[in-house]
């Protein structure tokens, strides 16, 4: 008897879930709880679209609310500094982005000398100054190459293929 009681709770809670009925307060685990449990048919979760777009709509930063609102990229990478950077972000070095890409190391630094000029451009505060004239240079570059791969990782519509 509890065990029926249970379903239709769970059944009664659903429904006002996808008809938007408290919205300001919806439970994001709720809906995977009830998907993940079977504790509902998959016709009760038709609306589960419109629901997931609320959750996204009112959590702005989340994961989720990239699948909802589309964001244009900033930067406009070409497809080669893409591919660099999304092997990048794997965790490569310059030696094994050379050989992972069948470029030399020299065109590696000329990619990310050219992608740190586009960032620059579009916004000079995101990135740290370079520094010249000093015998420790490289460690700049390893600073900056990990602050903009820290943005990338917060911003993955910068590296969506462009439509042209």
């Amino acid at each position: 008897m509890a065990s029926t009681k249970s379903k239709t709770l769970t059944k009664s809670k659903s429904r006002s879930l996808a008809q938007g009925q408290n919205s300001a307060v919806i439970n994001p685990y709720a809906l995977a709880e009830l998907i993940a449990g079977r504790r509902i048919s998959w016709k009760e979760l038709s609306d589960a679209p419109r629901v997931l777009e609320q959750l996204a709509f009112a959590n702005p930063g989340s994961h989720l609310s990239s699948f909802f609102v589309y964001t244009p990229p900033r930067f406009n990478f070409n497809p080669s500094e893409q591919m660099l950077l999304n092997h990048s972000l794997m965790g490569e070095t310059s030696e094994q982005l050379a050989r992972s890409l069948f470029i030399s190391t020299w065109t590696v630094k000329k990619r990310w000398h050219a992608i740190y000029q586009r960032v620059a451009d579009v916004d000079a505060e995101l990135l740290l100054p370079p520094v010249t004239n000093t015998p420790d240079a490289t460690g700049r570059g390893t600073e900056r190459r990990r602050h903009l791969l820290h943005y990338l990782r917060q911003h993955l519509e910068e590296l969506r293929p462009l439509s042209r």
